[in-house]
């Protein structure tokens, strides 16, 4: 019998030194987020990432802020949401509005899409 509670004690100690290993590694894991996203605000000050929103290339979250800029009052007037993100298949795809479209051509807002045209040539212009 003493044998068993040994080993309760020990299972015990040893599910919470897993817990304590856990929580240590998810908080160190928020601070190098935060540290990331700093990071990425000093490289590419366009590429901005918001609450909830998915996370894509930094070249596509530059376009991303940068027509997000242009567009604040379209957008905040219109309703209209607009993300940069993973598509299903994994590549990239162009939220509007909770839809997404593989291609700026094929987002049906003519606004936005000549927004990403225009970022895009701001981009490529340096």
């Amino acid at each position: 019998m003493e044998g068993i509670g040994i080993l309760v004690v020990l299972a015990t100690l040893g599910g919470l030194a897993v817990l304590v290993t856990l929580a240590l590694f998810y908080v160190r894991r928020g601070a190098q987020m935060d540290d990331d996203a700093r990071g990425l605000q000093a490289i590419a000050p366009e590429a901005r990432l918001e609450a909830g929103e998915r996370l894509a290339s930094l070249t596509a979250e530059q376009v991303e802020g940068i027509v997000r800029t242009k567009l604040v009052d379209y957008l905040r007037d219109s309703q209209t949401t607009l993300d940069f993100g993973p598509a299903p298949d994994g590549g990239l795809a162009f939220w509007v509005n909770g839809a997404a479209y593989p291609a700026p051509d094929d987002i049906p807002d003519q606004t936005i899409r000549e927004a990403i045209r225009e970022a895009v040539a701001q981009l490529n212009r340096g």
